[in-house]
C-alpha cells in the first residue's frame, strides 16, 4: 500500500504534466488563430486592391466618356476635332493625363492599403509564434518545477 506522501508526490508530478500539456496547447491553439486572422488580413488586403484596380479602370472608362463628349462638342462647334486643331488636343491630352494621374492615385492607395493589410498579418503570425514558443518554455519550466517537488516529496 502506497503512503499518503508517495500518492501525492505522483498527484503533483502528473499534475505537472497534465499543466505542462495545457500550457502547449494553449499556445499552438493561440498560433492557429493568429494563422488564421493573417489569412483573413491578407484576403482583406487583396480585395483593397482588387477594388481599386475596379476603381482604376472606371475613373479612365469615365475620362473617355468625358474625352469623347469633348471632341463632339469641338467638332459640333466647327472648330475640328482633329490634330489639326491644336487647342482641342491640347484640352485632351491635359484630361487624359488628369484622368490617368487619378487612376495611377487610386491604385496607389489600393497597394499601399493591401501593403498595410499584409504588414499587418506578418506581425499577427510572429505574434502567434512567440505566444506558442513562450507557452512551450512556460509549460516546460512549471513542468519541470512540478516534477521537482514531486520528486522532492518522495526524498
Amino acid at each position: 500500500m502506497a503512503s499518503l506522501a508517495t500518492v501525492a508526490a505522483v498527484a503533483t508530478i502528473g499534475s505537472a504534466v497534465i499543466g505542462t500539456g495545457a500550457q502547449i496547447y494553449g499556445g499552438m491553439q493561440q498560433q492557429k488563430a493568429s494563422e488564421i486572422a493573417a489569412r483573413q488580413e491578407r484576403l482583406a488586403g487583396k480585395n483593397e486592391l482588387a477594388a481599386s484596380q475596379r476603381e482604376a479602370e472606371d475613373r479612365r472608362r469615365e475620362g473617355r466618356l468625358i474625352m469623347s463628349a469633348q471632341m463632339a462638342e469641338a467638332a459640333a462647334s466647327g472648330a475640328g476635332a482633329g490634330e489639326d486643331a491644336p487647342t482641342i488636343m491640347k484640352i485632351l491630352t491635359d484630361t487624359g493625363e488628369r484622368v490617368e494621374y487619378g487612376a495611377q492615385a487610386t491604385m496607389y492607395q489600393g497597394y499601399s492599403r493591401r501593403d498595410d493589410y499584409f504588414r499587418s498579418a506578418d506581425a499577427r503570425e510572429a505574434s502567434g509564434s512567440a505566444s506558442f514558443f513562450g507557452s512551450v518554455l512556460s509549460g516546460l519550466g512549471s513542468g519541470i518545477g512540478g516534477i521537482g517537488r514531486g520528486v522532492a516529496m518522495l526524498a
